[in-house]
């Protein structure tokens, strides 16, 4: 009984460590529409591009990792423009850094900063076959050792019990 509370707590645990990251992988997010009617484009008639570098787990979140990749961004001539939440950035900078687009270590038109969502799709994945495999495990265990302590006989090596000898039929007696 006790361990049927236990399995049932690590797959109560497991449920709702699905449904957290279900609920924060599929967050839906602004589409390319809305993205574009948060910035007024008539700029780019002046001589500016823009560009929005997004990131996985909200990774914009910290200071330091936005300073980094602010400094990054700037030495392909791209200025933050805003910051549209914790997983994007909008950049603009002047057409004619394009020039210049070979000199820089980085893609100047990279769109995705960090790890890669498959990466993270893919540790996800691995790590939920081992939460599941470890109560799999446990309950396994378990059983094994409980069919360990029960004994069992092979009907075929067992002895048959020998009938009781018969004495000679004693003929019945006439009145």
């Amino acid at each position: 009984m006790l361990e049927t509370l236990i399995i049932s707590l690590f797959t109560l645990d497991l449920s709702l460590l699905l449904i957290i990251i279900n609920r924060k992988a599929y967050q839906p997010n602004m589409t390319q529409k809305q993205e574009e009617n948060l910035h007024n484009y008539q700029e780019h008639q002046k001589g500016w591009e823009f560009k929005i570098l997004r990131t996985a787990n909200d990774g914009f979140r910290h200071r330091q990792v936005l300073k980094l990749v602010c400094e990054q961004e700037l030495e392909s001539g791209w200025i933050l423009l805003e910051k549209l939440d914790d997983s994007r950035l909008r950049f603009r900078r002047p057409l004619q850094f394009r020039e210049r687009d070979h000199l820089v270590k980085l893609d100047p038109y990279r769109t995705f900063y960090g790890q890669s969502g498959q990466i993270i799709n893919f540790i996800s994945i691995v790590l939920l076959v081992v939460l599941m495999a470890i109560p799999t495990f446990l309950g396994f265990t378990f059983m094994q050792n409980i069919f360990k302590s029960v004994s069992t006989q092979n009907l075929q090596s067992v002895p048959k019990p020998k009938a009781p000898a018969l004495s000679k039929p004693v003929p019945p007696v006439k009145p």
